[in-house]
């Protein structure tokens, strides 16, 4: 889970200049024991619960959204567009053995707000830098991938406590000798 202040901050539903919000939510306490994996154009973003939601800043383009339970896969095509919020219910149904099957759709924005609001935000497990639309013409190089930049990454969250302060020391010599 995020800081309750980076929590706060994503529910002003206002995405980064230049991206539009991707907001992936669970908002219903069924099925909420298991944990679902999310990828985003086949990169792992992280896994959900009842009640959270992940956050993705993405720049304009087609993504695929997919998860997976015990039972199936689901995905889902979602065109991001510059400024604009897209909301994806990721939602656990009853599963015929073992445990949910997995839902995924597009759900309108008054709707996709409240689920979030009534929900906590998860850490992503990649730097947004690396999403990237699907059918990009050609590779897209990011200012974010530079040592300074992701020395600030790993400061955030250090801040957050997701890793130590001797971890952060530890990869912080090591983006200092890339500058």
């Amino acid at each position: 889970m995020t800081s309750e202040s980076i929590d706060q901050e994503a529910k002003k539903f206002t995405p980064q200049a230049g991206k539009g919000a991707l907001y992936i939510h669970r908002h219903e306490i069924f099925g909420g024991r298991f944990a679902l994996p999310v990828q985003v154009n086949g990169l792992s973003v992280g896994q959900t619960a009842a009640s959270t939601y992940i956050l993705l800043n993405l720049l304009p383009g087609l993504y695929t959204v997919e998860s997976n339970s015990t039972e199936n896969t689901a995905q889902i095509e979602v065109t991001i567009e510059t400024g604009k919020n897209h909301f994806v219910w990721l939602e656990p149904k009853m599963g015929m053995w073992v445990g949910p099957r997995v839902a995924l759709q597009l759900v309108d924005e008054k709707s996709g707000r409240q689920a979030v609001m009534d929900s906590k935000r998860i850490a992503v497990s990649i730097p947004e830098s690396r999403f990237v639309p699907l059918g990009a013409t050609q590779p897209q190089v990011f200012p974010e991938d530079s040592a300074a930049t992701r020395l600030r990454e790993i400061k955030k969250l250090r801040d957050e406590g997701i890793i130590s302060e001797e971890e952060f020391q530890g990869k912080r010599k090591q983006f200092i000798n890339q500058l």
